[in-house]
């Protein structure tokens, strides 16, 4: 009894911060629904297997009326618990009676009020610091994330369940009136995927700001680090004593003249926003990571292969596609090698024709595709549908052993295997039906897992294993071969120049800038087994292009690339934002970090000087969702972040890709030509 009244108190301030914090909450959400909504922002949505072109004008209650209702009540509310003042009851009372008006006689004016409400809210908190009587009490402003972040969670959760029930009875779910805020998620997320593109060139272009990364740091070092160095040398101090003495008097009355600007730094998140632009808080060490709290690495690859597996055959099932019809592409090009082949009688005429279909740029594949039809008895349009069986749980293990090779943190492998089941690579893949290509970037993340224990342990044994797997990649398929490549060849000058002085380190860039020569005896050798149009099919292939035409015309080619070609399912905002955050904290002195950056900057000339469909091939192969997997997990798994906020944020950034990965899959149905 005595300890429920010791934690009375504490109680009745978790109860007042409830009700401050959940109406800001809800304000936020639908003030942000608002802004959006306010600017007539474009989207292009699929549905269906059809890109529309509309304007954002979507509300949050289906009512323009209502939601401007809920903003401005909100608002006083949240106003009310602010400033917790009873001076502020006749003001709130009288803006609550302006708001009636406003509701009967005149929505425009209300509309401006529910605009106005949050701006002013903010300009009150940060008034609130510049004068001396303050109006807005102290408050626990990390709360007001946690119920924002809570408030979100619950919202995407909802959704989530909406797209679980869907392929049960898609008529009728979408029917209820809970179908809306699926619809409301949906168009929220293509509003936000107009500013892809942006994140898209920060993420290839990252190498211009990374090495001027720690001169941008000590350029806006803070006083008390100057003073920190000024303290540890002394015998400076006692040599420039007079000049310090004239330096702290001027800096004396400069702190005296900007002692209100001073004042600004006390805002909340200010200092931590600082430290977010000068990269202070970015920079994390292992140090700062507590054992892991939020998952179990086994559960988390059991998930992610079982999820690529069920999103294979999710397409296909009966009350999405009910007409079976082919989903992929690619798939009656695939069913035509795959006749082709059948009709040969010996394995030398099956391994000469995978050189010469498709002009010999995917032998492998057809390869593997041709015995798994044959192993298993199945027609040529099974043969072809249910392949990718084997490729999405392939990626999810490969990218899995990629990681945990290279960072050797089985946490961060595991989600990253899940994200690479809800990523891009695999919607697309299904959409597109980019199987080889698919299947190459197997092989390369186990090539890139060879190339970081070749260079962490060299010999001749890890040598031949980064040559074996890029020579399937090579066999695979020659367009991701000639990624994997690109890679290698960044990666070598970043290293050569990172360690320009470091003996060992420029003899194993000599030794595995070798396999390039191998590379181009067996282009030879491929083109005389009959892969003769090769050479074309890379350099003089119609719908691709690469020049200064495209170029200039790059940003015609960008909405196209990100928002049109492959259903638009190439951007997602808050993937490549994240995938940017590790770019900030990846340092060139760790092997992994060095061939992750080189696969990012991959793309910085193809996506200024390729047409829309060499930008989408480049990107469908950049593993963005790796470098967002390894940013989440160090962002929320810190010491200094709540255990219970960083399992809340972490189900919701998961939920919010497989929404994206279930909605996308959903509407892949396409019906062949008559």
């Amino acid at each position: 009894m005595f300890s429920d009244l010791k934690n009375l108190p504490k109680l009745k301030q978790n109860i007042k911060d409830l009700a401050l914090f959940l109406p800001f909450s809800i304000l936020a959400l639908f003030a942000l629904t608002r802004y959006v909504g306010f600017f007539f922002i474009s989207i292009y949505p699929t549905i269906d297997r059809t890109t529309y072109l509309l304007v954002f004008q979507r509300t949050v209650t289906s009512s323009l009326l209502v939601d401007h209702i809920v903003i401005v009540s909100a608002g006083l509310v949240v106003l009310y618990f602010l400033i917790q003042s009873k001076k502020i009851i006749p003001i709130l009372a009288g803006f609550f009676s302006l708001e009636i008006l406003f509701i009967i006689q005149n929505e425009v004016a209300l509309d401006v009020f529910a605009l106005l409400m949050v701006p002013s809210i903010l300009v009150i908190i940060i008034a609130s610091h510049f004068i001396k009587r303050k109006i807005v009490k102290p408050q626990n402003w990390k709360r007001l994330l946690y119920i924002t972040t809570g408030t979100v969670f619950c919202f995407e959760m909802f959704v989530l369940a909406i797209w679980i029930a869907y392929p049960f009875s898609p008529s009728q779910v979408k029917e209820v009136a809970f179908w809306y805020p699926a619809i409301l998620e949906l168009e929220l997320f293509y509003a936000f995927a107009r500013i892809s593109p942006l994140f898209i060139i920060l993420l290839s272009y990252a190498f211009l700001v990374k090495p001027n990364q720690n001169t941008i740091k000590e350029l806006f070092a803070t006083k008390s680090t100057h003073d920190a160095k000024f303290e540890i040398d002394r015998e400076f101090i006692q040599k420039n004593i007079s000049q310090l003495s004239s330096r702290l008097a001027k800096m004396n009355l400069l702190t005296k003249q900007m002692s209100k600007v001073g004042r600004l730094t006390a805002i909340p998140y200010v200092s931590r926003l600082k430290n977010a632009i000068f990269l202070e808080s970015i920079r994390l060490s292992d140090s700062q990571f507590r054992p892991n709290v939020l998952f179990s690495p086994r559960v988390m690859l059991a998930v992610a292969i079982a999820i690529s597996l069920i999103f294979v055959v999710y397409p296909y099932l009966p009350t999405l596609n009910p007409k079976n019809d082919f989903v992929s592409v690619d798939d009656r090009s695939y069913q035509l090698f795959l006749t082709q082949m059948q009709k040969s009688d010996t394995i030398q005429d099956i391994i000469k024709k995978s050189f010469s279909l498709s002009f010999g740029d995917r032998p492998l594949t057809l390869i593997l595709m041709h015995s798994f039809q044959s192993v298993f008895g199945l027609s040529v349009v099974y043969g072809v549908r249910l392949f990718p069986i084997f490729l999405g749980p392939g990626l999810a293990l490969a990218a899995y052993f990629f990681v945990r090779e290279g960072t050797g943190n089985k946490y961060q492998a595991s989600y990253a295997a899940l994200l690479t089941a809800f990523s891009h690579q695999m919607v697309v893949g299904m959409y597109a039906g980019f199987f080889a290509n698919w299947l190459g970037l197997v092989t390369v993340y186990l090539s890139l897992a060879m190339v970081h224990k070749f260079w962490e342990k060299p010999s001749v044994r890890n040598y031949f294993l980064v040559f074996i797997h890029s020579i399937l990649s090579f066999l695979m398929y020659i367009y991701v071969d000639v990624y994997l490549l690109l890679l290698l060849l960044i990666f070598l000058v970043i290293t050569a120049v990172k360690f320009r002085h470091d003996s060992s380190e420029k003899k194993k860039v000599l030794i595995l800038s070798s396999i390039f020569a191998v590379y181009a005896a067996l282009f030879v050798l491929r083109i005389n087994l009959g892969s003769s149009e090769l050479f074309n099919v890379i350099f003089a292939r119609e719908d691709i292009a690469f020049s200064l035409r495209d170029f200039y015309n790059r940003w015609i080619n960008f909405p196209k690339f990100m928002h049109f070609y492959v259903g638009g399912y190439l951007a997602n905002t808050a993937l490549l934002a994240f995938a940017f955050i590790w770019t900030l904290y990846a340092k060139y002195e760790k092997t992994f970090d060095r061939i992750l950056l080189a696969s990012l900057f991959a793309g910085a000339l193809p996506f200024v000087f390729g047409n829309e469909v060499l930008q989408s091939r480049v990107f469908y192969d950049v593993p963005v969702q790796i470098a967002a997997a390894i940013s989440i997990w160090r962002i929320l798994n810190r010491k200094d972040v709540n255990p219970l906020f960083a399992k809340t944020s972490f189900a919701l950034v998961t939920i919010h890709f497989a929404i994206y990965a279930l909605r996308s899959l959903s509407n892949l149905t396409l019906v062949p030509p008559a």
